[in-house]
This record gives C-alpha cells, structure tokens and sequence, in this order.
C-alpha cells in the first residue's frame, strides 16, 4: 500500500479503537507527514449561476431519513446547489463515518462533533484549511453571531494554528437546568419557602427522608437521588455551590485547571457524603441514569424523592395544562400533588450554579478537495449566512414555508411566538414533519442542512414570553458553569487519558460519597489523576487557553474576564 492508503487503514483502526504497531524504517509520523494539505483560496469568487453539487454528509436522527426533502428542495432552489446527501442515524455516526471516508474519500462537507476526530482527520490528509478571511467575507453576519454567542467553537476548529472548519453554536448550551421540588411535600414537613441554601436543603431533605411526607407511616421516601452514569449532572449543583465544575476545565486564580481535584469539590464531597451517611441521597445513585423516563423521573413520579436536579429545563414541566411530558404523567399520578422550580442552592461563599455544556456548538468541515473547487465552500457559506441574517429566510430553510408548512401559534400569529406545523405537518411521527424543524437554525431534522446559525435574539422569537421569563429566573446563564475550553475533549491527549480517568474520578467519587472510601481518599486520587495522564493534559489545556486567546485577538473578539470557567 502507498502511504495515503496506509494512512486511511490507521484512521480506521483508530476510529474503531484498535491499536498496532508499525515496524521498518517508516514511522507514523512520517507516514501523516507524506499527506499534502491544501488551503481553500481566501480570495476565491463565487458565479452564482453556476450549478454546484454538493456531496454532503448530515447529521441525522431520524430513520426516515431521504434524499429530496421540503428543506433539501428550497435550498437547492434558492442558492442553485445540487445536495447528494449521506444520511448516517445519529447512534451510528461515529462508526460508519470513517468508514465513508476510507471507502469514497472525505464527502465535500460534514458535520464534525469532535474536536479530536477532526485533528486526526487533518493530520491523514482529509480535511481543506478554510482562511477566516473567506468566512468572514461571505458569512458576515453569521460569524457575528459566533464571536457575540459561541466564539470558543472557533477553537474547536483550530489544528497546529490552522482553521478547518465552520464552527457552530448550541444556544441551549448556556443555560444551566434548575431543580424541581415537591412543593406539596415541603408543606407537609413544615416548610413554606423554597430552599434556597444548601442548609435550606439539608433541612428540606432530612425532612423528606424522616418526616414521612407521603403520608404513608413508612420510613420510604428519600431527599434526592443522583447519577453515577450521568456524570454531566450528577450533584452538579452541589459542586456549583462551591464554584466548581468537577469534570471539565476551570479558570482558577488565572489558571486553567481541572475542576475535580480543587479543595472546593474535596468539600462537596464531604458535604454529600454527610447527607449519604444521614439518608437523606438514594443509594440507587450508583446505578441511576439519566434517559428520559429512567429511573431518575421515576422515582420522582413514583414519589420515593421530593427533589429532581436537572427536570426543570422548560416551564412546560412543570405545567398543570400542558398534555405532555413529565406534567403529564406526573399530575395524572400525583393529582393532589404541587411541584414548583428552585434556584441553585446558594453555597458557603455565596455561590450558586451548575456546569453547562456550554455555547460551543460542532463543527462543518470540508473535504481536502474542495480547495480546487471552492465555489462549493463559498456556497455553503452563503446558505448560513442567509440563514443567520434573516429570521423568515432562516425559518424556510429549516421549517418551510409560512402559511404553508407551519404558523405562528399564537394570538396575532406573529413574533414572538412558537412555531407549530399545519397539518399533515403537525403530526410528528409522520415523515412529512420529520423533513421539517420548527426552531431558528435548528439541529433537528430540518438541521441536517442548516446547522444552529440563529442568534439567540432570534431564537426567543420562537418561544413563548413565558418560557424565556421561566429561563431567565431559573435558568439563567449567569449560574452556568462552562468548560474553559468549551469541551474538556478538546485537549489533544483526551483521547488517551480522558476516558479512563473520568471513569477513575466518577468511581472514586461515588465510594467516598457511600463512605466505601475515607474523604482522606480523594488526595490520593488527585495524586493518582496527575500520575496518570493529568498532568500532561494539564499542560496541553493551558496551551490550547493561549490559543483560544490567539484566535479571538485575530477574530478581533473581545477578552473578557474569566471567572470559574464563565464567559467563553
């Protein structure tokens, strides 16, 4: 085999997490080094009548996915474009990806999740370096939208102080999601006001747990429950009370640092572990997951625990009127039962919070040959730009045509409101409404194409007053706590550490939770999470930090003063 065609076998191997060892005088290094690069022209032009087909590789969740949708229509229509689209389902994208770009070579365009599978896809030889320049020339206003909401994605897309990408955003990614409390219950145990401390909490949960507040004369009910297996909201609000994210990169006294082995998460766990010994946390915790209807709504829609971290993400869960969701079921089980929001709980220092997933979105990236044929990028570039720039052309793309395939739902039929589809569009396991995504810019189905280009401004248009009121009180971006980096995996050598040792930190944090480990145990984690790789990433992190820097002062982004892992 030549050089590429090996090259391509290892991507594979290492895709599928298959390690090998190459022997004789070539290296792999020096095997990726005889891959040519190639640079999209900054200056190119674009001859909009020119037809330009586009083999594009989509995101897509749904399994009626194919080619020729009311989306895919409208944009081949509107910027004259040819869309050959690839559909991969959603659980199967990391597998069958590679597997495409080995079998016909990388697609023109792809939506990329991960900021270390694109390093790798650069380093083989598969990806085109698109200068800012270009972007900034035929995407104005969506690369304004980037620097305002989302301008960390931009390091997602940086590889050896190159662009290979388009980043995206995740406007819902900023806000973090409050609790929910049974508010019946808290009246049942002599309390009237929502806790809003962590001693208002203890005092709520130990109530909850030896107050019987069920009614039934049995000591079966519980304060709260976690999850081990979701470690992304796992007691993240109790680490939030001590300005802590304990999985992902922070900002502490102007260095960047990993979130799990600071004094301040040793002191959660003492606290959690205080509440484990008096009850008061579901020993399920270990085993609990987080799958919609799993075992964490059960328990509180079979009310074993008065208090849910993580449910109150829309006002609609907590809506008496709404028939569906967790509503629903819960009023339909609990038809005498109240639940209502809680704030984060309010911390020794004052703090409160939780850890978000942050603005950052994925990324687009282009094929290597699209440098010789860039009118293909540029075209790309213009449909988000459109996109992004006007808010009914943005809903056509994603949503239909108004009056058509959808309707403002609401009294005037005008903005602000939520989008609702006409019939046949309006029933969601018909695969007419599967073609459509009823959200600015939306990732859904109709984001197979246009991925996230809306500004949040433009989003709220699209939601209910009362919903955006409910978010700003409860779930208001100023308690999100986001990684520093926008994704802790963005570190070059996540791929060999992270993994293990995440799991190494959500195992030992749970035994010193349960008391199957001492507290004394969690300094020799930390000097077990340096030894085995931490130190390393510790290292990169601070470098990529400089980076991100590097990219906002070329993008002309404001620096703005980081505190906890906050403004990215």
């Amino acid at each position: 085999m030549n050089p590429k065609q090996i090259a391509l076998v290892l991507l594979v191997l290492a895709t599928l997490g298959i390690t090998i060892t190459l022997v004789g005088n070539a290296t792999s290094k020096d095997l990726v080094g005889a891959v040519q690069t190639a640079c999209i022209n900054p200056n190119a032009v674009d001859n909009p009548s020119k037809k330009v087909t586009l083999r594009w590789l989509c995101r897509y969740y749904w399994p009626s996915a194919n080619e020729g949708t009311i989306v895919e229509r409208q944009i081949e229509k509107k910027f004259n474009v040819e869309i050959k689209p690839i559909f991969i389902d959603g659980t199967a994208y990391g597998i069958k990806r590679p597997l495409i770009f080995c079998g016909n070579g990388a697609p023109d365009l792809w939506w990329e999740p991960n900021p270390i599978t694109l390093q790798k896809y650069v380093k083989h030889g598969f990806v085109a370096e698109l200068p800012y320049k270009l972007i900034q020339r035929y995407a104005p206003t969506y690369v304004k939208h980037m620097n305002e909401e989302a301008p960390v994605t931009w390091l997602y897309c940086r590889v050896d102080g190159k662009n290979y990408g388009v980043p995206t955003m995740f406007m819902g990614g900023r806000y973090p999601t409050c609790s929910v409390w049974r508010k019946d219950w808290l009246k049942k145990v002599g309390i009237n006001k929502t806790p809003d401390t962590l001693e208002d909490m203890h005092t709520a949960l130990y109530r909850f747990r030896h107050n019987d507040p069920d009614g039934n004369g049995k000591m079966d009910t519980y304060g709260m429950s976690g999850s081990t297996q979701a470690w992304h909201m796992n007691f993240v609000e109790i680490y939030g009370a001590y300005g802590i994210a304990p999985l992902d990169w922070i900002m502490k006294d102007g260095k960047v640092v990993w979130g799990g082995i600071q004094p301040e998460t040793k002191q959660a766990l003492a606290l959690l572990r205080q509440w484990y010994k008096e009850g008061l946390i579901d020993p399920d915790f270990v085993i609990d997951t987080e799958n919609p209807g799993g075992r964490l709504e059960t328990k509180m829609l079979s009310s074993k625990i008065g208090y849910h971290n993580g449910l109150g993400s829309d006002y609609l869960t907590l809506d008496h009127k709404t028939n569906q969701g967790f509503a629903a079921n819960f009023y339909k089980l609990n038809p005498k039962a109240d639940l209502t929001p809680g704030l984060f709980p309010k911390g020794p220092t004052g703090k409160r919070g939780a850890r978000v997933w942050g603005s950052g979105g994925n990324m687009t990236s282009f094929g290597i040959q699209t440098a010789k044929d860039p009118e293909k990028v540029i075209r790309v570039l213009k449909i988000y730009e459109a996109a992004s720039a006007n808010i009914e052309v943005g809903m056509e793309l994603a949503g239909g045509k108004r009056g058509v395939h959808w309707y403002f739902k609401n009294p005037k039929g005008e903005y602000p409101g939520q989008a609702s589809g006409l019939p046949p569009y309006d029933n969601a396991t018909k695969a007419s409404m599967q073609a459509l995504s009823f959200y600015a810019g939306g990732g859904g189905p109709g984001g197979a194409f246009v991925e996230s280009t809306a500004s949040t401004k433009t989003s709220d248009h699209f939601l209910p007053p009362a919903a955006v009121a409910y978010r700003e009180k409860y779930c208001n971006e100023k308690y999100g706590i986001p990684d520093v980096l926008g994704k802790a995996d963005v570190v070059p050598s996540s791929g060999v550490y992270l993994g293990d040792l995440r799991t190494l930190q959500i195992n030992r944090f749970a035994d010193i939770i349960r008391g199957a480990k001492p507290l004394s145990s969690f300094d020799d984690f930390v000097r077990e999470w340096k030894r085995r790789g931490g130190d390393i990433m510790t290292i990169e992190a601070r470098k990529m930090y400089k980076e991100k820097l590097t990219i906002y002062k070329e993008l002309g982004i404001p620096i703005k003063k980081v505190e906890n892992g906050k403004a990215n």
